[in-house]
Formats: structure tokens, C-alpha cells, sequence
């Protein structure tokens, strides 16, 4: 018998540990046998199946892993992150619109792109389609919600907040676990979050929840006043 092997071949039976994006209900398979088997599908085909023996539990889960290699392996220049903020007038920030009425969500984050641009702030604005058909062309699942299109998403974050940008996105559908993984993925920055609309989370803690029928002129105040609050934006540098 091999042990810790790399993966599994054709044909290969083993005894795996896999890990998921987000909970999943499962049973073990003796206690109930219909939910304690399961299929792997890619490209829409079946590649694989097998039986849930137990629950693993891991203090350390596989991004995690990746984020401390990451920032290890990191190769940094001679410009720290103050030395962009005097120069530009304000910190770094990655900025996650949500909302329930995506177009409208839309139109407030360009809006904010073109208003922030106005006042000579570094902003930037990427639509999650714009991801898709570029750094995302290769994905198997063409999905902004799906979890290679968040962490690649957060990738692009960990790049831009380090450039010194307001990175500014809207995304639909998203949940708790997408956020969380949208942060830990922009680490060490840190990202706000504002829902138009009802907020659609219940375990991570938006920074601004705005009415659905705020006018533009209102969101950006609002927006201008949270961004002072966290010291994006400040009145000088010294």
C-alpha cells in the first residue's frame, strides 16, 4: 500500500481527505448509507466516487496554508504602504458592493469609481464579467459566485491594494463564506463591505447597509463619510 501519495490515478482506490469551500451536510457512511456516498464530476462527466468515513477537523485549512506561503514568498519593493499614501492622498482599500438589485449595485460602484477618480484618488472598477473572460478565461465553471472566480478575484485584490488603489467590485449571489474567503485572500489589506438593499449576511459584519432606493448623490455621501471613518480617505498625511 502507498501512503501520503500526491493523488489519485485511474483506477486508483484510496483513503482521502477532501476539503470544500463551504459546509456541506454529509453523513457518515454507516450511519446513513445514502448520504454517506458521493460523486465527483468534472467537466460534466463523473471522474470519481467513494464513501464518507468521518469528519476531519484542522485548525489550519489548505488556503490558509497557501495565504502564509504566499505572503512568505512575497518579493517586495523599496515603496511601503505610507509611502503611497502620502503620495496619493489615501490608503489602499478593497471595496465589495452587494445587493439584491445588481444593476443598481452597478451603477453605484461606477459612480463611486468616477467620483473618487474626480478628487484625484487612485480608484479602480472591475465588473466580475471582466474577470471572467480575462484572468478567469480558463475556469471550468464560468461563475463569479463559483470559488475559483472568488479566489481569483482576491488574488487581483492582494495585487491592487498592494499598488495603493481603492479596488472597487460588485458582486450577486455572494455568501458569508465568499466574503470571508475575499478577505483572507486580500490579507494583509482589509476590505469593506456595503450592501444595497437588505443585508444578505448573517455571520460577517457589513461595514454600511444602504436603503435600496437611496439616491446616488446620498450612497456616495455615505460612502465618502464610512471611508473617512477607516481612514481611507484623510484630510492630510504627514
Amino acid at each position: 500500500m502507498t501512503r501520503h501519495k500526491q493523488q489519485l490515478d485511474r483506477h486508483d482506490v484510496g483513503e482521502v481527505i477532501l476539503e470544500v469551500a463551504k459546509p456541506m451536510a454529509f453523513d457518515p457512511v454507516n450511519v446513513i448509507e445514502g448520504t454517506g456516498r458521493f460523486v465527483i464530476v468534472a467537466n460534466y462527466e463523473i471522474a470519481g466516487g467513494g464513501i464518507i468515513l468521518e469528519e476531519v477537523r484542522d485548525s489550519s485549512t489548505l488556503l490558509q496554508d497557501h495565504i502564509r506561503e504566499r505572503e512568505i514568498a512575497w518579493d517586495k519593493g523599496y515603496i511601503t504602504p505610507d509611502d503611497r499614501g502620502r503620495r496619493y492622498g489615501h490608503a489602499s482599500k478593497f471595496i465589495v458592493f452587494a445587493g439584491e438589485e445588481y444593476a443598481a449595485v452597478t451603477v453605484l460602484t461606477k459612480e463611486l469609481e468616477r467620483r473618487l477618480f474626480s478628487d484625484h484618488h487612485h480608484a479602480y472598477y472591475l465588473g466580475p464579467d471582466n474577470m471572467l473572460s480575462g484572468l478567469g478565461s480558463d475556469m471550468e465553471v464560468k461563475s463569479p459566485q463559483s470559488s475559483d472566480s472568488i479566489k481569483s478575484l482576491g488574488e487581483l485584490a492582494r495585487i491592487l491594494t498592494d499598488s495603493g488603489q481603492i479596488f472597487i467590485t460588485a458582486l450577486s449571489g455572494i455568501d458569508d463564506y465568499d466574503l470571508e474567503m475575499l478577505k483572507v485572500l486580500n490579507t494583509p489589506a482589509e476590505i469593506l463591505v456595503v450592501c444595497l438593499g437588505p443585508n444578505v449576511f448573517t455571520r460577517y459584519g457589513v461595514d454600511l447597509v444602504l436603503p435600496a432606493d437611496i439616491a446616488v448623490d446620498g450612497a456616495i455621501t455615505q460612502i465618502y463619510k464610512l471611508l473617512r471613518e477607516k481612514e481611507v480617505i484623510v484630510e492630510y498625511y504627514i
